[in-house]
């Protein structure tokens, strides 16, 4: 399904009620026997004890020779026997690694099942080895299933694990584990996409829904000690969450001048991205040049990374170490020519993917009559953007004082697609008619309805 979100406008408020909340996190697409779910919770291992299993098995004891290391490995490992432990982990197993099935087969339950015996009996582990940056090509971590020696191993950037944050290695763990935990579930077929990717999103973010696309290609070939090695690497950064700038200057200002007609001049733009974690990661993503193939690793020069610490490849406005921590703002203002929307600005379309879950508000006005004619949405982020949304205020809605007089004299609707290949259809009116079909939208491009929008007016995508 292809997401959008859409921005309500009038000239009295704003505001939209969705119908619905879209996909969850994770769609349970099929129905496991209850019974033999429960049998497999039930006897699952205390917590405590599961934690003390060796999950991550460091070469040479490699976890204790850095602090940052050490923790992360006995957080990820926390965090992964959690989730393996829940009532609903084998349905939302299959969704994330199903291995390109649209129900799971007699050996990929033989497989579930054995993987979670080995959960209880505390013998689910998986080697991990500290490779060079040079080695590893770059990628933070990588998973092989079948390594120098045959068998299943994790490669850890040792360069990368000397400076990085326990949470950031953490991710890397958990995502080379969701790797292997596909690899043992699927043998003979890679799942389409970046499994690993989407399982550290569901763990770390609890929204795998955006995380990843079946086109996404996580796959290399390694030159280890001599030996070629094919492997599923984590990429620079993981991308948890992903917003896209709505309300298009052009748009915005149109919407403006069916208010007032005093209205003229270049766009007041402000966009704030709010950080709840420290040591997020923003990597922002300018429309104009078109969007980055992988926003995981991002390759174009317009593209903005900010929050690690690399000074090089752009400086989170407002800091000098380019470090962003929980609760820190990252505020964007600058005006915008509504007539010259390929000049590369802090604009609407906009893609902005972030490492932890941040809060996003756009806000803007024309240079005149200024901020008595403006307004500030708060951006939903992809995996909460939806397919149906029904609109609660209208241009006929009438005040209760005198039941005559119309309480919205302007309403419009400023609709952003989230993904390519998304189809909308509008029902400005709200008679069940979809006047407006077909409307085909592609990630980031927008359609606005200009005014002549009634209570109960319907939008869906496919």
């Amino acid at each position: 399904m292809q997401k959008t979100t859409v921005t309500q406008l009038s000239k009295k408020t704003k505001g939209l009620t969705r119908r619905a909340s879209g996909l969850m996190a994770l769609e349970q697409r099929f129905m496991f026997d209850g019974a033999a779910v429960a049998d497999a919770v039930s006897t699952l291992m205390p917590v405590d004890a599961a934690h003390d299993a060796g999950l991550f098995q460091f070469a040479n004891g490699a976890e204790n020779t850095v602090a940052a290391l050490s923790l992360a490995q006995q957080e990820a490992q926390r965090v992964v026997v959690d989730y393996l432990q829940r009532p609903d982990a084998l349905p939302q197993l299959f969704t994330l690694f199903g291995g390109g099935q649209s129900t799971p087969s007699g050996p990929w339950r033989q497989a579930a099942d054995e993987l979670l015996a080995q959960v209880r009996d505390n013998s689910l582990s998986v080697r991990v080895e500290l490779r060079s940056s040079s080695e590893l090509q770059g990628a933070l971590g990588a998973f092989a299933a079948h390594g120098l020696d045959g068998q299943p191993v994790i490669y850890l950037n040792a360069d990368y694990v000397q400076t990085a944050s326990s949470q950031a290695i953490e991710a890397v763990l958990i995502e080379e584990i969701g790797h292997a935990l596909d690899a043992r579930l699927n043998p003979d077929a890679d799942t389409p996409g970046d499994e690993g990717h989407a399982f550290a999103a569901l763990l770390l973010a609890g929204n795998a829904s955006g995380s990843t696309v079946p086109g996404d290609n996580d796959q290399i070939v390694l030159h280890l000690d001599g030996q070629m090695v094919a492997v599923e690497q984590s990429g620079p950064y993981n991308i948890a969450q992903v917003h896209f700038v709505p309300l298009p200057e052009g748009n915005l200002q149109t919407a403006q001048r069916a208010i007032s007609s005093n209205v003229s001049g270049n766009e007041n733009t402000v966009i704030a991205i709010t950080a709840t974690a420290n040591n997020t990661v923003i990597v922002y993503d300018q429309w104009e040049d078109g969007y980055e193939a992988d926003i995981n690793n991002p390759l174009q020069s317009p593209t903005q990374i900010w929050g690690d610490g690399d000074l090089t490849n752009g400086v989170a406005p407002g800091t000098a170490n380019d470090l962003i921590q929980a609760g820190q703002t990252i505020v964007l203002q600058n005006q915008v020519n509504p007539a010259s929307p390929l000049t590369v600005d802090y604009d609407g379309r906009d893609k902005i993917g972030t490492t932890q879950a941040v809060s996003v508000v756009r806000a803007g006005w024309s240079m005149t009559p200024g901020t008595v004619l403006a307004g500030a949405v708060s951006v939903i982020d992809t995996g909460n953007a939806g397919t149906d949304y029904l609109v609660p205020i209208g241009q006929d809605v009438e005040t209760v004082a005198t039941g005559t007089n119309k309480l919205f004299e302007y309403t419009s609707l400023h609709i952003i697609a989230t993904q390519d290949g998304t189809t909308v259809n509008i029902d400005t009116n709200g008679v069940s008619t979809f006047a407006l079909t077909n409307i085909a939208l592609n990630q980031g491009e927008t359609y606005c309805v200009n005014g002549g929008v009634m209570a109960g007016a319907h939008i869906t995508a496919n």
